[in-house]
């Protein structure tokens, strides 16, 4: 209910409130002839731009004819292709930077990395009796498909709280 107390606009329910909608009731529109436009009630609260086919000449094909429609010039055809090209290829550069973001260990790859080391047993009786062994050392490429090595396993449980004291009265 409303509140005579209260010195606003009160509107219980919302009876009576106008909040600027259109009603219902449409205009009466005539064409060029002096005809009634029926397809008016069609296109009520519709977007200006949104296309309504009520009659059927709006349904049959238009026939077009061969000077209606011509052919864009060489220099329009390459211009719109440099355009769709440049936009496919900022499309792919922003999808490419977001993967190597989303992982860096794709991307950065260290060189390999030689070491030199004399082995504790040398002689001719070992490694063909080389006095030094150079290994080349380089990380093993990561499989973006493998499933992870590792299964993650929840923590146990901590124990609970202690529980609340009762204060009893003694027996």
């Amino acid at each position: 209910g409303a509140f005579p107390e209260i010195h606003v606009a009160q509107f219980p329910l919302d009876m009576g409130r106008k909040d600027g909608k259109t009603g219902k009731t449409v205009a009466l529109q005539m064409d060029a002839e002096g005809n009634i436009k029926y397809d008016a009630i069609l296109s009520q609260g519709r977007n200006h731009n949104t296309l309504v086919q009520g009659r059927h000449k709006d349904l049959v094909a238009k026939k077009v004819h061969e000077m209606d429609v011509e052919r864009p010039d060489q220099d329009e055809v390459l211009s719109k292709t440099q355009e769709t090209q440049a936009a496919l290829e900022k499309i792919v550069h922003g999808k490419i930077t977001a993967a190597k973001v989303a992982r860096p260990e794709i991307n950065q790859r260290k060189d390999a990395e030689y070491i030199r080391y004399m082995p504790s047993q040398a002689g001719g009786n070992f490694n063909s009796g080389a006095k030094e062994r150079i290994i080349k050392m380089h990380e093993a490429p990561v499989d973006p498909l493998e499933l992870p090595k590792f299964k993650h396993k929840k923590a146990p449980r901590g124990p609970p709280s202690p529980p609340v004291p009762v204060m009893h009265s003694p027996p």
